[in-house]
């Protein structure tokens, strides 16, 4: 299943704040924020969110990456970015 990181990310910034009772959204929105680079902006939607929602297999992978190693995705980025020359390749 593909995933437009980039719309959940817009979407979670139109609907922030997010109030007591929309944790799975406040999730959605953390792992696309999350995806898109803005981990700072991710990281305080994923604390608030994870107490509150059924912890899956993919809560949980999303969870400890996000809070765990925040630099996770950075390092990715620019890995693949650098190295690879994937920052030339047209999305």
């Amino acid at each position: 299943m593909s995933r437009d990181w980039k719309t959940v990310a817009a979407q979670a910034r139109l609907l922030a704040p997010f109030r007591d009772g929309e944790e799975p959204s406040m999730f959605y929105g953390a792992v696309g924020l999350f995806e898109t680079g803005a981990v700072e902006e991710a990281r305080p939607l994923m604390q608030r969110a994870r107490p509150r929602v059924a912890q899956t297999p993919f809560v949980n992978y999303y969870a400890e990456r996000l809070l765990r190693d925040p630099t996770s995705r950075a390092f990715t980025e620019n890995f693949t970015g650098q190295w690879l020359s994937l920052r030339a390749i047209d999305a």
